[in-house]
Parts: C-alpha cells; sequence; structure tokens
C-alpha cells in the first residue's frame, strides 16, 4: 500500500460512508481549492493543496492540512452563516 492510499484510507474512515457533500465556496471546476458542505451535521470538508512541515501545525494520525486561499474560506463561512448553519 502507497503513503497516499494508507492516508486515503484512514481518512475515509473519519466519514460515514454514504455522506454527500455540496460545494459551498470555491471555483466551478473540480481540481482546485474549495469548502463543502456535508449532510453529517457540523460537518465541512476542505480541498486544497496538502502541506506539511509548517511550524506550528501539528498533525494527528490520519491529518492532513490544506491551503485555502483565505478568500474561499470567508466565502463558506458567510454561506454557512446565511443558511444557519
Amino acid at each position: 500500500m502507497t503513503a497516499t492510499e494508507a492516508l486515503t484510507s484512514t481518512f475515509a474512515r473519519g466519514i460515514p460512508e454514504g455522506v454527500k457533500a455540496t460545494k459551498i465556496s470555491g471555483c466551478d471546476e473540480s481540481e482546485c481549492p474549495a469548502v463543502y458542505a456535508t449532510d453529517e451535521p457540523g460537518v465541512v470538508l476542505a480541498q486544497g493543496t496538502p502541506v506539511a512541515g509548517v511550524d506550528g501545525v501539528r498533525l494527528g494520525p490520519g491529518e492532513m492540512a490544506v491551503k485555502l486561499p483565505l478568500s474561499v474560506l470567508r466565502d463558506a463561512v458567510a454561506r454557512l452563516e446565511g443558511a444557519g448553519s
């Protein structure tokens, strides 16, 4: 098993199977930074460029930090607040 497969497998266990996600912020293409609302209450997903070795960021087993433009995050928060989430 490759490191990517192991990471994907670990991450997949954190979200129940069958959870649906809807893009609420980011570009209209599939390969760009984005934030997704899920049908799991209180849970969102972030899509971005993985980063490692950032001073001050400590990740736990199976966790990954991703880089997002602040504008994508602000837009997501505004949309979530407008939806009452």
